[in-house]
């Protein structure tokens, strides 16, 4: 398997040297200090996955994020960092459908996990959780889930290959117990019609 292909971009030199070091024991590491140099090196090759900071010198990553979507067919798995992080921030992070968010400071495990779900082969090659947006990536395109659905998801993958019975997923998603059977199966079909790709991959729930 090659190594993955890796973008870092922040315009702080040490920042930008620390975070490459940590990624570099992950894949290839490319790195940019800004949006201009960030664009030539996207123009000139993909990667398989960006970190990218919010505030750079000559604009933010999510203008960077918007120019890539909208100049390539490719949708990039991308971890927006951010030291100040605001609701205007985070509402136009999740328009764009930003892969994940990290907010700075942050330790090497943290930036590794975060990269490793986008990374990891979780249930096939096209789809990745993240808890922090609550929502599935399946086949680069971003799918927002509730809670329910996604901690719902997250115990079936988690599962896979195993039988599950419907009193020990109804008792993990809630506590407290005391819901209709048709509680589970309404989360369940909703969950399919947006994930389709579970149609074929879960069996009925007795």
């Amino acid at each position: 398997m090659k190594n993955p292909q890796l973008l870092v971009v922040d315009d702080d030199p040490d920042f930008l040297n620390t975070v490459a070091m940590i990624l570099s024991t992950r894949g290839e590491v490319t790195t940019s200090n800004s949006v201009k140099e960030a664009c030539q090196i996207l123009c000139k090759r993909s990667f398989d996955a960006m970190v990218v900071d919010y505030h750079l010198l000559d604009g933010n990553g999510c203008e960077l994020i918007r120019t890539l979507k909208e100049n390539s067919t490719k949708d990039t798995p991308t971890i927006l960092m951010s030291g100040f992080a605001s609701k205007e921030m985070a509402i136009e992070a999740i328009d764009l459908r930003v892969t994940a968010l990290i907010e700075k400071p942050f330790s090497a495990t943290q930036l590794l996990e975060k990269l490793g779900r986008i990374l990891k082969n979780v249930n096939s090659p096209d789809l990745i959780l993240d808890a922090d947006l609550r929502c599935v990536v399946m086949h680069g395109e971003r799918i927002d889930l509730t809670a329910t659905e996604f901690k719902l998801l997250s115990m079936l993958i988690d599962n896979k290959n195993k039988q599950l019975e419907r009193e020990t997923i109804e008792n993990t998603l809630w506590s407290k117990g005391g819901v209709s059977k048709n509680t589970l199966d309404t989360h369940l079909y909703n969950l399919k019609k947006k994930v389709l790709d579970l149609k074929k991959k879960i069996k009925t729930i007795h």
